[in-house]
């Protein structure tokens, strides 16, 4: 079975539904998708570089098949 997880920012999805996409990752195919964007000057450039990686690498680690970024 296929499961998108909407999420409207990076790390919502984790507190949100975590523990659910950890469930289910071992059986299904999870997707994500993460609609806002955060931007300069409200945030540095280093800050929202790291930000990126760190959704991607936490979506890794839950099983995410694919993460997708609206921006």
């Amino acid at each position: 079975m296929n499961r998108l997880i909407i999420a409207p920012h990076p790390d919502d999805e984790l507190l949100g539904v975590g523990g659910t996409i950890l469930k289910y990752s071992a059986k299904d195919n999870i997707y994500l998708c993460i609609v806002t964007e955060a931007y300069e000057p409200d945030w540095s450039a280093d800050v929202l570089k790291i930000k990126r990686h760190e959704a991607l690498y936490v979506s890794k680690m839950l099983g995410v098949q694919d993460i997708y970024f609206l921006e």
